[in-house]
């Protein structure tokens, strides 16, 4: 695992293959080859903590909501919600019947404080209240249809947010911003100036630079 924000790039002590880090109740969970597995952070340097053995398949992605979950999915296409509450850890597998029309194309992000669910299928919303997910009918049409079907949003930390739309075989990409007045500003022109192809990580900078994979 490499620092490559400092003036040298670092190496942590980090075991195995980890797709994703997130913080979480105190602590840094890794979505991993081998499962998920819970870190300490000191410095430049993470250490593994513990490795839940009640997950052990291969994860692909992770991330937490607002309402203090973990959200975890699973290179099986398993979507799985893990929640810690006091020394208690809830493991859910979630199917059809928690609302969502299918997992084989997801993918999960957080937006305004809520936390969304992307499918070749259309945009779905967690309902907190009632433990459901549910379909988005709050959005602005337009923001609605451009955020199903991804497989990357990411914010740059300035209001705006870079976006990976798979289509026909390759990814488009867009840049989701707002003017003064609040209205919706999409640029589907800037990154067309690119080859075709299929994104695996956007990274916008601090200098401004979006880095593409």
């Amino acid at each position: 695992l490499y620092n490559i924000t400092g003036p040298q790039i670092s190496i942590s002590d980090a075991a195995g293959h980890i797709y994703k880090l997130v913080e979480y109740k105190n602590s840094v969970y890794g979505a991993c080859l081998d499962g998920l597995t819970e870190y300490d952070y000191f410095g430049n340097i993470f250490f593994p903590k513990n490795t839940l053995n009640e997950i052990k398949e291969e994860l692909s992605f992770i991330d937490k909501d607002p309402y203090g979950n973990l959200w975890l999915q699973s290179n099986k296409n398993d979507l799985i919600m893990f929640t810690v509450e006091g020394n208690d850890t809830i493991i859910k597998y979630i199917d059809e019947e928690d609302g969502l029309p299918g997992i084989e194309r997801l993918y999960f992000f957080n937006y305004s404080d809520k936390f969304y669910f992307s499918t070749d299928k259309g945009l779905f919303v967690y309902d907190h209240e009632n433990r459901k997910i549910i379909p988005e009918t709050e959005l602005d049409p337009e923001l609605n249809k451009l955020l199903i079907n991804i497989n990357r949003f990411i914010p740059d930390g300035n209001g705006s947010v870079y976006i990976s739309k798979r289509s026909e075989g390759f990814d488009d990409i867009y840049r989701l911003g707002h003017k003064e007045t609040g209205a919706l500003v999409v640029d589907s022109i800037t990154f067309k100036r690119l080859p075709q192809m299929k994104t695996r990580a956007i990274y916008p900078d601090e200098g401004g630079n979006v880095w593409l994979s």
